[in-house]
């Protein structure tokens, strides 16, 4: 049988294959229940804000024939009750699944304090900050459109936490190289993995898909 195991700072993946934030819920969605977590190389929970969120005004989802248009806003109900009320059901129904949490924030304290609570939980793998989503009007895609912000932003978790983070950008910049950059040189764990995590949108941001894509040489020296 093939190989396909892939190991990255904090994760060590028997596939490649993670849904992007939000697809499984916290483990506790209908498509959890139709689909064996454990066959994922890890589990990416959806993104955690410092208070409860119920997200945009609805409708949030449309359903069409070929597909599903989302613009939810983070719904979650807050980092304490997410580590109490979902995260410890979700290691326990799932103990051998590596868990990577998706942090977000309206400004960079709520993201810190995100992260750091994931972080001492002592229950998840890695960390993804969410610099990419359009759907929120603070924090999101505001912070990721620039450099310095998405650098100080990573320094200020990254002297908190004791796990690897994973930043995840957005495309929607004029260089994303620039962006890439700011966050490198402070997360060794990118630096050794040459992994970037990106959120694609189309020009109406409405249609989204989470991809891995290994970074090249060019766009980190």
């Amino acid at each position: 049988m093939t190989n396909i195991s892939v190991k990255l700072p904090g994760l060590n993946l028997k596939n490649p294959v993670m849904p992007a934030s939000g697809t499984f819920g916290f483990g506790d969605v209908p498509a959890a229940k139709k689909f064996d977590l454990n066959e994922l190389g890890a589990m990416v929970i959806k993104t955690i804000t410092p208070k409860a969120t119920t997200g945009n005004p609805q409708p949030q989802i449309a359903v069409l024939d070929d597909g599903i248009l989302n613009s939810v806003g983070l719904t979650n109900p807050g980092v304490d009750k997410v580590i109490s009320e979902k995260l410890i059901a979700l290691r326990k129904n799932y103990p051998e699944l590596p868990i990577m949490a998706s942090v977000g924030g309206d400004n960079e304290d709520g993201y810190v304090k995100v992260a750091k609570k994931l972080s001492d939980s002592g229950i998840v793998n890695a960390l993804e900050i969410n610099v990419s989503c359009p759907n929120v009007a603070q924090g999101g895609m505001s912070f990721g459109v620039h450099p310095q912000v998405v650098e100080d932003l990573t320094k200020k978790i990254k002297s908190v936490v004791k796990i690897p983070i994973y930043v995840k950008l957005t495309p929607n910049v004029t260089d994303i190289t620039a962006i890439a950059k700011a966050a490198f040189p402070l997360s060794w764990y990118l630096r050794m993995s040459r992994f970037t995590c990106l959120t694609v949108m189309s020009k109406v941001r409405a249609a989204r898909l989470l991809f891995l894509c290994w970074s090249t040489k060019s766009l980190i020296t």
